[in-house]
């Protein structure tokens, strides 16, 4: 079994063969994307910035769960966010040797800030289903998305950087696995970044036509269909 993050990752020649014009239409996403909020000044190195939106993202969740600004959570809210974003960031690290730290106070605040741009965001929504469950399919484990609202699927993304092709696989992935259980009703797919202040919208049946030049039941039926043969006939090509 994996993780849809190794799914979107690997597997090169299957995704380059089913979505064969993603690479343009990210560009052109990146050109169209618009803006919520002004680019965000870090104070932190760029190596703890992994940490940081990993826990800004926790903090954003219990804050909105809890109706708390995000700097004022209860220390055992805040304990508990720092605890998950670290043991998120260990596992996604698990090869490597290098220990994770607790974030120090500059990380803290940055993580503190970014939640609130992740409310800035939100707000316009009525209602947040916060990472909602996607039960596994074939050789693809059960995971979770990161906000659902209405029938729009939110990913959140806050590298320092424009979004990429991965983060449309992802994205897919979810939408696949959604789509072979029929738990949600998911017709738009939403990038935002909360350090550049972008986002990007559009219909699934768009985003697929413009990727594969099929409708969004062919493609992800076809993501499904893949992830539901034999996993040894698949070698995880990084893409």
């Amino acid at each position: 079994m994996i993780t849809e993050k190794q799914f979107a990752l690997g597997y090169s020649g299957f995704w380059s063969g089913l979505l064969p014009m993603l690479e343009r239409h990210i560009r052109e996403v990146n050109l169209q994307v618009q803006r919520f909020a002004p680019p965000f000044a870090s104070r932190t190195a760029p190596s703890a910035h992994g940490l940081i939106n990993e826990l800004a993202f926790r903090v954003f969740v219990a804050s909105a769960r809890s109706r708390t600004a995000p700097a004022e959570l209860t220390p055992d809210a805040l304990a508990a966010s720092i605890d998950g974003a670290t043991s998120h960031i260990r596992h996604m690290r698990q090869l490597s040797r290098t220990p994770i730290a607790d974030p120090t106070s500059p990380q803290l605040l940055e993580a503190t800030a970014l939640a609130e741009r992740h409310l800035l965001f939100f707000e316009r929504e009525r209602t947040l289903t916060m990472l909602p469950v996607f039960p596994g399919c074939g050789w693809v484990m059960e995971c979770a998305g990161d906000v659902l609202s209405g029938s729009t699927l939110f990913e959140v993304k806050a590298g320092q950087r424009g979004f990429r092709s991965l983060d449309v696989r992802q994205t897919l992935v979810y939408c696949a696995l959604n789509f072979a259980a029929k738990t949600y009703d998911i017709s738009t797919v939403c990038l935002v970044n909360p350090r550049t202040g972008l986002f990007a919208e559009e219909s699934l049946e768009d985003l697929c036509r413009a990727v594969s030049g099929a409708s969004a039941v062919e493609t992800l039926a076809a993501i499904v269909e893949y992830c539901s043969e034999s996993h040894d006939h698949y070698p995880a090509q990084l893409a």
